[in-house]
């Protein structure tokens, strides 16, 4: 089995305004780790906050910030120390969908 070291990113979420650059390195961080038919992967907040050398308390706010978008789901587990995040390609918003849906 080869081992994943890229993950498809979404070209309209790294154009998004809306995100500050930590926000789009969270979620390039989780396509990284994203299965690539399901989209869910499973870094804690302190893993991802470790790797990318910011707090947990940063990491929290942002992934707040993706799922705010719906770039992102949140999934609670059994598990009280464990959550499923989902990347969301079909389900993101773009801040131009309004104008190109009239």
């Amino acid at each position: 089995m080869a081992l994943k070291v890229f993950g498809k990113v979404d070209k309209r979420v790294m154009q998004d305004a809306r995100l500050c650059p930590t926000a789009k390195a969270i979620y390039a961080y989780f396509t990284c780790y994203a299965d690539n038919v399901t989209g869910k992967c499973y870094p804690s907040i302190s893993t991802i906050a470790g790797d990318l050398q910011i707090s947990d308390r940063t990491v929290s706010r942002h992934i707040s910030e993706l799922v705010a978008l719906r770039v992102i789901d949140r999934i609670p587990t059994q598990r009280m120390w464990a959550t499923i995040t989902q990347i969301n390609h079909s389900e993101y918003l773009p801040p131009y969908a309004d104008a190109l849906a009239s």
